[in-house]
């Protein structure tokens, strides 16, 4: 198999959620209220992670879904039917972020994102700052990198 395939199915408590050759389990000890899907940048890529969203969806009906990805991107996602919310990533005004104007948007992106309460964070690109990204969420429930 390759790429996401279109499978969610829930058996008792665990919903499963198909990626390629995994199968992600997540234990439902608490209820899984909001997601964060991250997925920054490359258009191609950003448009075939799309399924990823759909099957998401299914797996977690009620749950709210954002999306972070790069702000040159957000028009593409934004209008998905099973998107609660396009989070634009400023990539371009973050080249050189560890200048001090840079430095303090940043921190303030991230406790944004950390603010939102998400209880799980899933990493589809697989860098560094996504991982990142997956991190501040402060979701205790991460797949990916973070």
């Amino acid at each position: 198999m390759s790429g996401w395939e279109g499978l969610a199915s829930v058996k008792g408590r665990v919903p499963r959620v198909r990626v390629a050759d995994y199968t992600l389990i997540i234990r439902m000890g608490s209820p899984i209220r909001r997601i964060l899907l991250v997925k920054p940048s490359a258009l191609g890529d950003v448009c075939r992670s799309m399924p990823a969203l759909s099957s998401l969806r299914r797996a977690f009906p009620d749950a709210r879904i954002d999306w972070l990805v790069q702000d040159d991107f957000a028009d593409a996602v934004r209008g998905h039917p099973d998107l609660s919310e396009a989070i634009a990533f400023p990539r371009r005004a973050w080249k050189r972020w560890w200048t001090p104007g840079s430095l303090l948007g940043v921190q303030r992106f991230c406790r944004g994102i950390r603010g939102n309460g998400y209880d799980l964070a899933v990493d589809l690109q697989g860098l560094f700052r996504s991982g990142l990204f997956l991190w501040t969420s402060g979701a205790m429930r991460r797949v990916g990198s973070g």
